[in-house]
């Protein structure tokens, strides 16, 4: 298990961010379509399945393995040119913008109790 777990990070980190920057760079979608192509990908994670046919250990090193491109390419959508696609936005100002962005992002999308157990 310990194998599995170093090769899921490593293969994490050295290709993460280069499979956010494609789609976004590329000829692709740019980045508010990688952000959606991500976030998609991490749909299952969501509750899209049915609780009984979820791999709760595929869901989480799916969300490992996503989770860093989406982030590298929420930050380059924040700090690159807009001619680029991005918002402008200094490395300072993102790393306001980003902590102040959580607290109204965890009011509008509250999480509610089931109405029926599981």
């Amino acid at each position: 298990m310990k194998t599995f777990q170093w090769l899921t990070i490593m293969f994490s980190r050295a290709l993460g961010t280069a499979f956010g920057d494609w789609p976004a760079d590329a000829t692709g979608p740019g980045y508010t379509g990688a952000v959606i192509v991500l976030s998609e990908l991490l749909a299952p994670g969501r509750g899209d399945l049915p609780r009984d046919r979820r791999i709760p250990q595929l869901l989480l090193w799916t969300a490992f393995i996503l989770a860093r491109p989406l982030r590298a390419v929420v930050g380059d959508f924040l700090d690159k040119s807009l001619s680029a696609g991005g918002l402008a936005l200094s490395r300072h100002s993102a790393s306001i913008a980003l902590p102040t962005c959580m607290p109204i992002a965890i009011l509008l999308f509250r999480q509610r109790a089931a109405r029926a157990i599981h």
